[in-house]
């Protein structure tokens, strides 16, 4: 990835659109921003807006998705419309086991995957839960498999292609690649793992630039590399995705490699939203269609980036924000202000503070922005709906005199 950087542009400041896979990516496929579609937990993408893909086949174009994420970019997740080529789930005998409801049960799952001690088995057994878990399990595809695919469809194109490869190595359930386990430890623990998927993915991008390269393609064509939301590793007590707005879970990675490797090296220090990257593939291949909103990321215009997230399942018991409501923030500049689905809210630096230790919110000069944030934030999105943040909020300052003002 740093190879390709230095061929292209790197956004340093990328924000996702949601806390997770499936209302990111339908933003990113549409245009609009996560709570504007009815891609959620329970519900698939509709077709109330046109996918880019959908725009690009009408336009004459090649269009392939090829996907590892076995939950929510598969073909009834709605994000494959337009794409005349969709290559998801793995055919082959584990698939067709872990298609059945009886292999989708705890007593299965933790007997065959967990601690294989006899005490866990006999624990298992003893709890024996036959209810199918929300999240199946499946044949795992790696990023190898992915790509093998891509290339082969990519060799038979004659024609313009545009193609979206989803890579699944570094998400939950943590599972080194073959020959990655103990490359970054000895014991690995879940993160090494994470970080080893990271590396091994790393490997096949590599791979992929240089097959394109060796077959004449690549200096024709625009690589965007991104991922639809990050991961927490225990900030703010909290672990996986989907359930806050902390930066660790919406900063990723963008960048942009251009034919001929075009504005080589350049940094974009800006705060951008991946919600534009319907529009900045438009761009690129000079296809126009006033039903996708939104400006090209090659020519950023935006004073702040909006994401937000749905709230967790009701019955959840988890303490993250999300199990007590919807939430979204806004990043401007140096600054995220986020409103919690409880009627909170918060205001942090993320330049001089990424960890988001202190909370800026309840001093005289953070509230005052946080009033101009909330109000910036409620005229793009409606989540949450909660009371707005006004300056009666705003602790009193003391001047010189002792005279407290507002």
């Amino acid at each position: 990835l740093q190879r390709l950087a230095a061929e292209g542009l790197t956004f340093e400041w990328a924000i996702a659109p949601s806390a997770w896979t499936l209302p990111s990516h339908a933003a990113m496929f549409t245009g609009r921003p996560a709570s504007a579609l009815s891609a959620s937990w329970r519900s698939p993408l509709d077709g109330a807006h046109p996918t880019v893909a959908e725009i690009l086949t009408r336009h004459g174009y090649a269009t392939g998705a090829f996907v590892a994420n076995p939950f929510y970019t598969h073909h009834e997740s709605g994000v494959d419309r337009g794409f005349q080529v969709l290559h998801d789930f793995r055919r082959s005998r584990a698939q067709v086991l872990w298609s059945t409801t009886f292999t989708q049960t705890p007593l299965v799952i933790d007997i065959l995957w967990g601690d294989r001690a006899p005490s866990a088995i006999l624990r298992a057994l003893g709890r024996f839960d036959l209810r199918p878990r929300s999240e199946p399990q499946s044949d795992r595809r790696r990023a190898a498999e992915v790509i093998d695919e891509f290339l082969g469809w990519q060799g038979e194109q004659r024609v313009p292609f545009f193609a979206f490869l989803n890579l699944f190595d570094a998400h939950d359930p943590y599972v080194a690649p073959p020959g990655y386990e103990t490359f970054f430890a000895a014991k690995p623990t879940k993160q090494d793992i994470y970080d080893a998927g990271i590396r091994y993915m790393d490997d096949q991008v590599n791979r992929l630039a240089r097959t394109l390269a060796e077959r004449g393609v690549l200096d024709n064509t625009v690589i965007i590399v991104t991922s639809d939301h990050g991961e927490q590793w225990g900030e703010h007590g909290l672990v996986n995705h989907g359930n806050s707005l902390y930066i660790p879970v919406v900063h990723v990675p963008l960048l942009v490699r251009l034919p001929g490797a075009t504005r080589a090296g350049e940094k974009v220090p800006a705060p951008v939203s991946l919600t534009d990257f319907a529009a900045t593939v438009l761009a690129v291949t000079g296809v126009t269609d006033p039903r996708v909103p939104g400006g090209s990321l090659l020519s950023p215009n935006v004073s702040a980036v909006v994401t937000e997230t749905e709230a967790l399942d009701a019955s959840t018991r988890d303490k993250a924000p999300a199990a007590r409501g919807a939430l979204a923030s806004i990043v401007s500049d140096s600054l995220q202000y986020i409103r919690n689905g409880d009627g909170t809210y918060q205001l942090f630096n993320i330049r001089q503070d990424y960890a988001q230790e202190t909370d800026l919110v309840t001093s005289p000069a953070g509230c005052a922005v946080a009033v101009r944030l909330d109000a910036l934030l409620r005229a793009t999105t409606a989540l949450p709906r909660t009371p707005p943040f006004t300056e009666e909020r705003c602790p009193r300052a003391v001047t010189s005199t002792g005279e407290a003002k507002r």
